[in-house]
């Protein structure tokens, strides 16, 4: 298990919305990309996140992490994109951020930390990088 503070920026925020502009992200096609290479590179499927359908939650550094879209609470677990590296990685974690007042507060709670336990990354291949990476 390894703990580490995220300084994040949330999918409305307008430094998430500078970011995305800076990066091929799409936020309605982002999500299915990501479940494709995914389910090319493990051969697993989750029919959960098929349904739901996933999107960009928030970012930090060079990661956008991707998720259902939250109600409730914000599970930390799941798809972290490396735009610069051209790498998708899944995380397994215990933590979640909670909301108290509906998604809006979130925006204040930028500075956190997580525990990641195990960590699988998959190189995105050469033909999948459009719309994903820089």
């Amino acid at each position: 298990m390894k703990e580490i503070e995220l300084d994040v920026r949330w999918f409305n925020s307008g430094k998430f919305q500078k970011f995305i502009k800076s990066v091929p992200v799409e936020r309605k096609t982002s999500g299915k990309k990501i479940l494709d290479i995914f389910y090319k590179s493990t051969g697993h499927q989750s029919p959960v996140l098929e349904v739901s359908g996933m999107s960009p939650i928030f970012f930090y550094g060079n990661y956008v992490y991707f998720h259902v879209i939250p109600k409730g609470a914000v599970s930390l677990q799941g798809f972290y994109l490396n735009v610069d590296a051209c790498q998708l990685e899944y995380r397994e974690s215990p933590d979640e951020i909670y909301m108290k007042k509906g998604f809006l507060s979130l925006f204040n709670n930028n500075r956190f930390k997580v525990t990641y336990g195990r960590i699988f990354t998959i190189d995105i291949p050469e033909g999948d990088r459009v719309g994903l990476c820089r």
